[in-house]
C-alpha cells in the first residue's frame, strides 16, 4: 500500500512513518487497521493469540460520581451528569476502554432507576418478560457520560493492564442511591428506585 519494505516504515506514536523522515506520519495506525480489515483487495480477518501465565491477580479500582436533580412532588430522579473514573492499569485502546465504561455507565443507571423482574409471589412466573414491561433506559433516559482513567502501570500483567471487563458497572447504582441519599436525606436500600417505590420512601420519611 505504501510501496515500502516494512524495515523501513517504524510505528511512531500511533503512526507509520518513513524511516528518513520520522517527522512526517504516512497514516495512523487506525487508519492502517480500517484497511487492513475493509479494503475490498487487501482487507481480511486479522486474528493473533497469545497466553500469558500469571501468578498474582492485581485487583482494579473505580469509582462514580453523580451529579442529579431529584422532584420529590413527582417522586422523579434526573441525572444530570455521571463521571465513572478507573485505575485500570495501562489503556490499551482508548476507545474501547471509553465506550466500556459508557456501556457499564449505561447498564448502572438501568439498574439504579429502571430494570426490575416483576415475580409472581404464587406463582413464580415472571410478569414482566419482555422490553415493553421490563423497562430499561434509552438514549434520551441517559445524561452526560464521562469517563476518565489514572493509569497506574501493573507490572504483574502482560502489558500493564488491569481489569476493565465488569468494574465499570459495579459502582454507579451504589452512587446514584448514596446522591439521592445526599439530596434529601432518604436511605433506600432497594433497587430500583422507581417513582412508586420513591413515593413509598419519601412518605415514610415526612418529605410529601
Amino acid at each position: 500500500m505504501l510501496h515500502q519494505s516494512a524495515m523501513n516504515l517504524p510505528l511512531i506514536k500511533g503512526h507509520i512513518v518513513l524511516i528518513e523522515r520520522p517527522e512526517e506520519p504516512l497514516m495512523s495506525l487506525k487508519d492502517l487497521a480500517m484497511d487492513a480489515f475493509y479494503h475490498p483487495e487487501r482487507g481480511g480477518q486479522l486474528s493473533a493469540e497469545s497466553s500469558i501465565k500469571t501468578t498474582t491477580n492485581p485487583p482494579a479500582f473505580g469509582c462514580t460520581f453523580v451529579d442529579l436533580t431529584i422532584d420529590i412532588a413527582l417522586c422523579k430522579v434526573t441525572i444530570n451528569r455521571i463521571l465513572n473514573v478507573h485505575d485500570s492499569g495501562h489503556i490499551l485502546n482508548p476507545l474501547l476502554a471509553e465506550g466500556q465504561v459508557h456501556g457499564g455507565m449505561g447498564m448502572g443507571i438501568g439498574w439504579a432507576l429502571f430494570e426490575e423482574m416483576i415475580i409472581d409471589a404464587k406463582s413464580g412466573v415472571v410478569r414482566n418478560p419482555n422490553l415493553l414491561d421490563y423497562k430499561m433506559p434509552t438514549m434520551p433516559d441517559l445524561p452526560q457520560l464521562e469517563s476518565a482513567f489514572v493509569e497506574i502501570n501493573e507490572p504483574q500483567s502482560a502489558y500493564g493492564h488491569k481489569s476493565l471487563g465488569e468494574p465499570p458497572i459495579i459502582p454507579v447504582a451504589a452512587a446514584i442511591r448514596n446522591a439521592v441519599k445526599m439530596a434529601t436525606g432518604v436511605a433506600i436500600n432497594t433497587l430500583p428506585l422507581t417513582p412508586k417505590r420513591l413515593y413509598e420512601e419519601f412518605h415514610l420519611a415526612g418529605l410529601i
